[in-house]
């Protein structure tokens, strides 16, 4: 690699390492870690992004001229930032892909092109995993074209290719169309199968393996069985026709098969995650009763101490949870029910009580995508925690920094109503008759729960932001009040997730399909819009999405912006000179009492 491509990685590392947190030294101790942090980050991002815009981009601009010493250490770069950890960078791995890919076009290198194809699909899968089947994707038509392309090179050029690994290529493009299907409906999952299913078919025809004999045929015949076992949630809507359960069943005794043998040889017990599946095939295929299954789930949840972090612990603790409360939807005999509903709050105190010891280092994707899944799957049932508090607790032991900024947005907020209450009642439409000022506070903490699921995009990179990944920081709106709508206690919230970026001109940042004017949250959107930005003046927390600013800067962009980003009447609250200076008085103040209530939630959930 170059010396810029190497300053880069170092960069990278420092900035990670920089925005570890420890949390023995209590409230004023963790935030004077957040500020050093904040500070180093902000150096390496300004170090790391100078690289960048001067050497990078202008390699990546004159990449048709590239010579092959050149290609060879972009290529080595894009594989080194892909393998960084806890989190690796696909957006900006997937640039030098598309700039390799237009060179292998332009140049009409064959080999390379398929190549390039299959790892730009890759690089987008990569930046987008997180999400799931869960919420609409924006990549998804993107990496699926990639994929597909590749894929087609096996019906043109497939014999006149010499380079194995190219032929190899190839096929995991077409095992791989399957992740660009939206699996979410039943008709999506069906598409899949079959995608999945035509894969299966070439990998283990031995007229193909016997052209290019040296490919790893039975690691991609595996990896394909373990793509298809994820369809096992298709089985429960009812719409998969008996070739479908075969297949996915079959798929699941097999890794269940190679999985057990695999780990008997090695004196191990097999992971908790191929133990799930074995249990749900088992079900689907009539072995097991539901409620036996329940019971499985319940034992698979409790198979993990406490103080295990291992990799297999995320499932044990997060992802066991979120199956059994998914899979006791469908239990008919109330019952059982009773019996269900506090195994549901025993796992889901277990729970808090696991992620607030687990290390740094593991608050990565997997366990925010494990947390998607229980947040997903939960149901609110009287005598269990509210989804409020769910919520609010995951934010306390997985970003606390965006905690403190969310508890501070609720509390200014509720100081922008009260000076409402007084200058202009009648703007105050749409409001509870009683409580009013409680709602409007918890509205601008629960107005980010979206950002759960986006802390890899807005995590600590030297670099500024990239169009891909701002283009994923928008859907953390729409997200978060999916999330919100679903249950009752957050559902009159859900608005206020979706809409607090909105402009209030219109002009733009709306989610597809939203009016703020027609919003019956309208008011609270936007006393939260301005809290939202009044929160991050002279804070604490500075991310490539969230950058502190001086508090007088952060008014006057308000002002200014009043009647276009921001409602007249919210605007108009922070005019008196006098309420200004209140405000700014009060800002250190509630930032303390923040952090104090982000320690005080830490040590009760640890003891639950």
């Amino acid at each position: 690699m170059k010396s810029y491509q190497e300053e880069y990685l170092a960069l990278q590392k420092e900035a990670t390492a920089a925005s570890a947190y420890l949390w023995t030294e209590g409230p004023e101790g963790f935030r004077a870690q957040l500020r050093k942090s904040a500070a180093a980050v902000r150096e390496t991002r300004d170090e790391g992004s100078a690289l960048l815009r001067e050497r990078l981009f202008p390699d990546l601009d004159a990449i048709h001229t590239a010579s092959p010493e050149d290609l060879a250490d972009l290529e080595a770069f894009a594989a080194a930032l892909t393998a960084l950890r806890p989190a690796p960078d696909a957006a900006l791995s997937y640039r030098i892909h598309l700039a390799l890919m237009s060179y292998a076009q332009h140049w009409n290198r064959r080999d390379m092109l398929i190549r390039e194809l299959y790892q730009t699909g890759m690089d987008l899968y990569n930046l987008e995993s997180f999400l799931g089947d869960s919420f609409s994707r924006p990549n998804l038509g993107r990496m699926n074209g990639y994929f597909t392309q590749c894929a087609a090179f096996f019906e043109t050029d497939y014999d006149a290719i010499d380079d194995p690994e190219t032929r190899g290529f190839i096929h995991r493009a077409i095992g791989n169309t399957a992740l660009g299907i939206d699996s979410s409906r039943p008709e999506g999952a069906a598409r899949k199968l079959a995608a999945i299913n035509r894969s299966l078919g070439l990998l283990t025809d031995p007229d193909i393996r016997a052209r290019t004999p040296s490919l790893p045929w039975e690691l991609y015949v595996y990896k394909t069985h373990q793509e298809r076992t994820t369809l096992l949630s298709f089985l429960r809507s009812g719409q998969a026709d008996a070739d479908a359960f075969a297949q996915v069943l079959e798929s699941a005794q097999i890794i269940e098969q190679r999985q057990q043998k695999l780990f008997a040889e090695r004196g191990e017990s097999l992971p908790p995650r191929w133990r799930y599946a074995s249990l749900a095939a088992r079900y689907h295929c009539g072995a097991l009763t539901l409620p036996e299954l329940l019971e499985g789930l319940y034992a698979l949840s409790a198979s993990c101490g406490e103080e295990d972090f291992s990799e297999g612990s995320i499932f044990c603790h997060v992802s066991a949870p979120a199956y059994y409360v998914n899979y006791a939807k469908e239990l008919r005999d109330p019952r059982l029910q009773a019996r269900v509903t506090v195994r549901q709050d025993i796992m889901t105190r277990r729970m808090f009580r696991w992620i607030a010891r687990i290390p740094y280092e593991m608050a990565d994707r997997m366990l925010s995508f494990s947390l998607l899944q229980f947040l997903s799957a939960y149901r609110e049932q009287p005598g269990n925690m509210d989804y409020a508090r769910l919520v609010e607790n995951i934010f306390a032991v997985c970003q606390p920094a965006r905690y403190v900024r969310a508890r501070l947005t609720g509390r200014i907020a509720r100081a922008l109503y009260q000076w409402a209450l007084e200058s202009c009642p009648e703007e105050l439409t749409g409001l509870p008759a009683e409580g009013a000022a409680e709602f409007v506070a918890r509205a601008g903490f629960l107005a980010d729960t979206g950002m759960l699921f986006f802390s890899s995009a807005d995590g600590p990179v030297c670099r500024g932001m990239i169009a891909e990944e701002q283009e994923l920081l928008q859907l953390h709106g729409p997200y978060g009040a999916k999330f919100l709508a679903s249950q009752a206690s957050t559902a009159p919230y859900a608005d206020v997730a979706r809409g607090h970026h909105c402009r209030w001109d219109g002009r733009g940042d709306c989610p597809p399909g939203f009016s703020l004017e027609k919003s019956p949250a309208r008011t609270v959107i936007c006393l939260v819009a301005v809290a939202d930005a009044l929160a991050g003046a002279d804070g604490d927390l500075d991310t490539r999405y969230f950058p502190a600013a001086p508090f007088e800067e952060t008014v006057g962009s308000i002002l200014a912006q009043s009647g276009r980003r921001y409602a007249p009447f919210a605007a108009r609250l922070l005019r008196p000179a006098e309420r200004r200076e209140q405000l700014r008085a009060a800002l250190p103040q509630w930032r303390e009492e923040a952090y104090r209530d982000l320690f005080d939630r830490r040590e009760r959930l640890a003891e639950v």
